[in-house]
């Protein structure tokens, strides 16, 4: 196989969705807002100062259950929406 092909078939992969309708960029894009300083595998807790919309919340919980394999909450509040999960090590047990 040539390296073209290789890298044809790479470009492929990340333009196709691999976890409810999202990309692996896309995906590591939301988790990039509320992953946890230090580890990705703590408990989320994040407040952002402003309402998040329908499609940045559905891409961030998406995120958070591919990269932890647990559910998220979101909460209104007077500062904006706050974004929290149990994260990885909670979610499996460890």
């Amino acid at each position: 196989m040539s390296t073209s092909t290789i890298l044809s078939r790479m470009n492929e992969e990340m333009d196709s969705p691999v976890h409810l309708g999202f990309t692996l960029p896309k995906l590591a894009l939301a988790f990039s807002r509320v992953e946890p300083f230090g580890n990705w595998k703590n408990p989320i807790d994040q407040q952002f100062d402003h309402v998040l919309t329908r499609v940045e919340k559905l891409a961030i919980a998406a995120s958070i259950s591919f990269y932890t394999g647990g559910s998220s909450t979101f909460s209104k509040n007077a500062n904006g929406t706050r974004v929290t999960s149990r994260g990885y090590y909670v979610t499996i047990g460890a």
